[in-house]
């Protein structure tokens, strides 16, 4: 027998206030782009290193990780005294490549409204793929990682936490898939609103020629009476995303619960205004 048969791997050192995955059990990751990301990693052929990893995550010994363009840097504690060194290179999209996107993006109102209210849209994958855009990398050489630790496999340990913590932050936050892919939140926003204000200003209908306009009468009766009736209408309706102005806003610091709770319960109560206002705008004139 070798060695490694009797060896017992040893635990790694305990950290205060690192940063730990929200469930200790079960699947890792709320929203569907958050677990989307983590199956892509999977399907690498890295599930037992990444299985190693999730411990890690899930007792805290992340102590730190940083989402940028095109890279991440974390420092994780393990059984030596110093925490690892991680470095992580994530393959960026080109300019060419983000301009298809975002004039995919443009194009369709309900994305702009949905990544405004800080809302991932359910079939943005889709947009990106049939503009021949990769939304997460597609492969393992889209990943460029490295580790101070001794251990020989990537993704050891220490990088597989790194990668649930990432999941995670982008449970909270999709924009920063984009961040990591190479474009800022508010560069994004900003390319989006220029597309759609060239497309309006394209759209926009020439004003009709100034007629010459008649001087008021001076009789009160004349001018308040009027020989014609006035057709005025009113159209009323749901908004296309509930509750957008309050994601927009993000939650309130007197808030006890979790985030997820705040906006499912305020969700819940926009929708019942909103019924019951159209209840009110289309009933019938009682007498």
């Amino acid at each position: 027998m070798g060695w490694w048969r009797y060896y017992k791997p040893a635990r790694p050192r305990e950290v205060k206030g690192g940063l730990k995955t929200r469930r200790r059990r079960g699947e890792i990751g709320e929203t569907w782009w958050a677990k989307r990301f983590l199956e892509i990693l999977d399907s690498f052929g890295w599930s037992n290193r990444l299985a190693r990893g999730r411990n890690y995550a899930r007792r805290g010994q992340v102590i730190e990780c940083n989402i940028g363009s095109g890279h991440i840097t974390a420092r994780v504690q393990g059984t030596r005294r110093r925490p690892y060194l991680i470095e992580i290179a994530v393959k960026t999209l080109s300019a060419a490549q983000w301009r298809r996107v975002i004039k995919a993006m443009a194009s369709q109102a309900k994305f702009t409204a949905k990544l405004l209210a800080g809302e991932m849209p359910d079939d943005i994958e889709l947009l990106f793929n049939k503009a021949k855009v990769p939304l997460f990398p597609s492969s393992g050489r889209d990943f460029t990682a490295e580790c101070s630790c001794p251990d020989w496999a990537n993704p050891c340990k220490h990088i597989a936490a790194v990668y649930y913590i990432v999941g995670e932050a982008f449970d909270r936050d999709p924009f920063l898939i984009f961040h990591l892919r190479g474009k800022e939140r508010k560069e994004l926003l900003a390319d989006l609103n220029k597309i759609r204000g060239v497309k309006r200003l394209a759209e926009k209908k020439p004003e009709p020629k100034k007629q010459s306009i008649e001087p008021l009468v001076r009789e009160p009766s004349s001018f308040w009476g009027g020989d014609k009736r006035i057709e005025c209408g009113f159209s009323f309706e749901e908004p296309p995303l509930n509750a957008s102005l309050l994601h927009r806003l993000g939650v309130p610091k007197f808030w006890m619960g979790t985030e997820k709770d705040f906006y499912r319960t305020m969700e819940r109560v926009y929708s019942s205004i909103s019924k019951e206002a159209l209840r009110i705008a289309y009933r019938s004139d009682e007498t």
